[in-house]
């Protein structure tokens, strides 16, 4: 049996002359949460609406649990989908909501809907009617109907946007619960990096229909981690220095005049003393950090159209 619980292979949707998503291939393992990462308009819905049989592509292919899928496929039975906005009915309770989808899958297991609702934090909300619910708590019924027929895969189109920070946090813990709890795998987009970052382990970088970077969540933060920068007249000196003195490893020099140290960085200033009495010219000395969304922009080719 294959590790992945999906592939997308060369896969390309083009609407008229415009070109959707272009060869796009990605592996996700099973029990992973994957974050697609991309602008609006960049293709992560597109993307979405193929995999779960939403849409249809112009070529290449999707498998899942290592199967081809098909127009036809009961594969799609096992994919839970949340892609835009949520069909919910504003006049019934979350518990009535669920129950209609259970009724469609024919599921009539006592305790299942409160089984679900629980899941999400909405096993509390009674008679209440889902249009006095806020903006979280439509999402988080919207993922325990999305939940509905145990799924092996969870699609998750932009489930934090337009959420405030405590509902961002709401849905963020019932995704690393059912994560760590049910070894769901969860694929999800968004076009905030920060976020994103908090809950993924493999992200998918994805902009103009094109898959630009595969990274995982630990590399990427050891990308963008904390780093002091010197700008000096003597590289190679300042090397030894570094070394012999505050027995520094982890540096790159990064051009003839600058170099990058990514250790020790609360003993910077003493570096900056120690480094003058050695007699180098220090032109600048400073602690640095690209953030996570200042690597998204550079990787995506600047921020005009973010």
């Amino acid at each position: 049996m294959t590790d992945y619980i999906l592939e997308t292979k060369n896969l390309t949707k083009t609407y008229g002359d415009k070109q959707a998503i272009d060869q796009i291939s990605i592996q996700i393992k099973r029990g992973a949460i994957y974050g697609l990462i991309g602008r609006n308009g960049a293709g992560k819905t597109t993307l979405l609406k193929i995999i779960s049989g939403l849409a249809f592509q112009t070529d290449g292919e999707v498998l899942l649990f290592g199967e081809k899928t098909a127009k036809t496929s009961n594969l799609l039975e096992r994919v839970g989908v949340l892609i835009e906005a949520p069909g919910l009915y504003p006049n019934l309770t979350a518990y009535e909501n669920v129950r209609l989808k259970c009724i469609a899958y024919g599921i009539n297991r006592e305790g299942y809907i409160t089984s679900l609702l629980e899941q999400v934090g909405l096993d509390y909300t009674g008679e209440k009617k889902t249009r006095h619910f806020s903006l979280g708590m439509k999402q988080r019924l919207a993922i325990a109907l999305a939940l509905v027929g145990e799924p092996d895969l969870l699609l998750l189109d932009e489930p934090a946007n337009g959420l405030d920070p405590q509902g961002i946090i709401e849905i963020r813990e019932v995704l690393l619960k059912l994560s760590k709890e049910q070894n769901i795998t969860i694929i999800i987009s968004s076009h905030i990096l920060e976020e994103l970052a908090k809950i993924v382990t493999r992200i998918g970088i994805i902009d103009e229909g094109k898959l630009l970077e595969e990274i995982d969540k630990d590399e990427l933060l050891e990308k963008t981690k904390d780093k002091i920068e010197i700008k000096t007249g003597d590289v190679e000196k300042t090397i030894v220095v570094l070394e012999e003195q505050f027995g520094i490893e982890k540096l790159k020099v990064i051009d003839q005049e600058t170099l990058y140290v990514y250790e020790k960085i609360e003993e910077s200033g003493a570096m900056n003393k120690a480094l003058v009495n050695a007699g180098i010219i220090i032109h600048s000395l400073a602690i640095n950090r690209e953030s996570l969304e200042d690597y998204f922009i550079d990787l995506t080719g600047g921020g005009s159209h973010v």
